[in-house]
């Protein structure tokens, strides 16, 4: 079952989640309109890029609002492209320069931020698009059609194509296209594209409007050395190393870039299926070395992890036993921004897995004796179609992704729609229900579904105040709970240099405040006697002596009114007699 969904065929990218003034005001644009058809928009909005893929190609931009209970996913602004789209990228806001200049981009912007981020097109013609999405999204506006910062208004007061928010066209790839696109996570500006033919280029975007291409190994060297022509199904960029790419190709092989050394540092290949597609390729990302591959292939639909320092076999692979797991080729695979344990894959199966990533397993070197320890299934679903892309939400919305269909694009998310043991509903029989045109089944439970929690459960930090002012408390990181004492703020003393001043400066509340919390601890502090002396009598059996204290306590309270201390002093003398007898 889909959260929302829209019939279109296009890839898709999410927006970054920002809230600068530009978007601000964009969303109050967008609020003026909603608010004329008797619907309000939320200030933080969540986009969702679409790049259509027909005859009249479009660039659109969705708002996700889960506040409504409509499915239908909106589209609020579109602009048309010059090309198919093969895939997009949507970058990081406020990492790119503006270098306009008066008369030929516009009205002369200078250097300065994007509040939307950076929006790249891999086109079918072989060029990169560059789009400024709030451009896109004032287009949609009501204000669409006045005077922007990106553009100036012509004689009959349409905007011109920049205001509109196409920034630049590059041609990278001649004569092949765009297949696959990523923005550098630790420099946003530079933005690597991968080609049906083989070749692979680096564009830096710092400025958009003179944009810089090479090839990582050199001219003439950006391509997959070992089977020229082959295309370039996925590149990613190392999340902790910012100069390594690694590039996978259609004829098997992957290679992994170092731009600074401008070589392959390392080319690999399955040694026991050399000819197996790898469709996806993921950096883990808190450790430099070791990548996870996803093979598009019907005979070998397995997930491999992959260590740089050992290329000759894979660390860790995927078993399928037919109920859990990819029974045909892997197309797309994504890892969760919030918890890197949890992996999302889709196959030519119809089904998408979410699988558990134990970490710990990695970490160690498995060989070739026990090569499938490391991955469980956490949750999968039968679906209708297969998904072509899938990628998940920021981490503002944990748990949600949105998934590319041949025909439509919907937002999903784990357990939406209902949730079953693999007892209740086995993927086969689901398979054949949905072969009839019934609706997607609901989510099955994995074997590591009970023995693992997401991290978004995991309450970050907890703080628990105890007796005599002890408190325990732990954090995100803690590996366990720290029990400290709670210290007491000392009173405000004036100084020797203006007592005066200082004195008259407190106010009556404070005093008061400062005097009461001084009779509390006192007060704390004889209760705590009183109770430990009850307890050493309690511990030796020594009840009459207990009860004589007491009544010795209560006579010499001279603060107590006597019709008071009668009543307490009754129930002790009878406390003591019956215990004397």
């Amino acid at each position: 079952m889909a959260l929302k969904e829209v019939c279109r065929s296009a890839c898709i990218a999410w927006g970054p989640p920002t809230r600068g003034p530009a978007h601000t005001k964009c969303a109050a644009s967008q609020e003026e309109k909603s608010t004329s058809s008797g619907s309000s928009l939320q200030s933080h909005q969540l986009y969702l890029a679409l790049g259509t893929m027909g005859l009249d190609p479009h660039l659109e931009l969705a708002t996700v609002d889960f506040a409504s209970s409509s499915t239908a996913l909106p589209v609020v602004a579109s602009v048309s492209a010059s090309s198919p789209f093969q895939c997009i990228a949507w970058g990081s806001s406020g990492q790119n320069k503006l270098a306009g200049v008066a008369g030929e981009h516009g009205n002369g912007v200078g250097v300065g931020e994007r509040a939307l981020g950076l929006l790249a097109g891999g086109m079918a013609d072989g060029d990169v698009t560059l789009w400024d999405a709030e451009a896109i999204l004032r287009s949609g506006s009501p204000s669409g059609s006045e005077l922007s910062s990106f553009g100036s208004a012509n004689g009959t007061g349409e905007t011109s194509g920049s205001a509109k928010g196409l920034l630049a066209s590059v041609p990278v790839h001649r004569n092949q296209r765009v297949h696959c696109i990523h923005f550098n996570p630790s420099r946003p500006s530079l933005l690597a594209a991968g080609g049906s033919s083989g070749s692979v280029s680096i564009l830096d975007v710092e400025n958009v409007y003179d944009v810089a291409v090479y090839e990582p190994g050199g001219e003439g060297q950006g391509s997959n050395s070992g089977a020229s022509g082959d295309e370039c199904t996925s590149l990613a960029w190392n999340r902790v190393v910012p100069h390594v790419l690694a590039t996978a190709f259609s004829s098997g092989t992957t290679s992994v870039w170092d731009l600074k050394q401008r070589k392959t540092a390392v080319s690999f290949c399955d040694p026991t299926h050399r000819q197996s597609r790898p469709s996806s390729v993921v950096w883990l990302p808190n450790q430099a070395t070791q990548l996870l591959l996803a093979y598009d292939d019907d005979r070998h639909p397995v997930l491999q992890l992959w260590d740089l320092r050992n290329s000759s076999y894979p660390l860790r692979e995927t078993a399928s036993d037919g109920v859990y797991g990819h029974t045909r080729g892997i197309v797309n695979a994504a890892l969760n921004p919030m918890d890197s344990r949890m992996l999302l894959t889709s196959g030519r199966d119809n089904r998408i897995v979410c699988w558990w990533l134990e970490e710990d397993a990695f970490h160690t070197q498995g060989g070739q004796s026990h090569p499938s320890s490391g991955f469980s299934v956490y949750m999968q679903q039968q679906t209708q179609e297969p998904y072509v892309q899938l990628q998940w939400a920021p981490s503002s919305t944990p748990g949600v992704f949105a998934a590319a269909a041949p025909i439509r694009v919907c937002i999903k998310g784990l357990g939406s729609g209902g949730v079953s043991t693999g007892d209740s509903g086995l993927p086969g029989q689901q398979q054949q229900g949905l072969a009839g045109g019934a609706a997607e089944g609901g989510w099955m439970m994995g074997p590591a579904h009970d023995k693992y929690i997401p991290s978004w459960f995991r309450r970050p930090r907890g703080v628990h105040v105890g007796f005599g002012e002890d408190i325990a408390f732990f954090g995100p990181d803690s590996t366990s709970v720290v029990c400290a004492a709670l210290g007491v703020p000392p009173p405000v003393v004036a100084s020797a240099t203006g007592s005066a001043e200082a004195e008259a400066s407190l106010r009556e509340e404070e005093r008061e405040l400062l005097g009461q919390h001084g009779e509390w601890r006192e007060e704390e502090k004889e209760l705590q006697q009183e109770a430990l002396k009850l307890d050493d009598h309690l511990q030796r059996g020594d009840w009459h002596q207990a009860c004589e204290e007491e009544l010795r306590r209560l006579r010499d309270k001279s603060d107590v009114a006597e019709t008071e201390q009668k009543m307490p002093e009754k129930v002790w003398n009878l406390l003591m007699r019956l215990f004397q007898q």
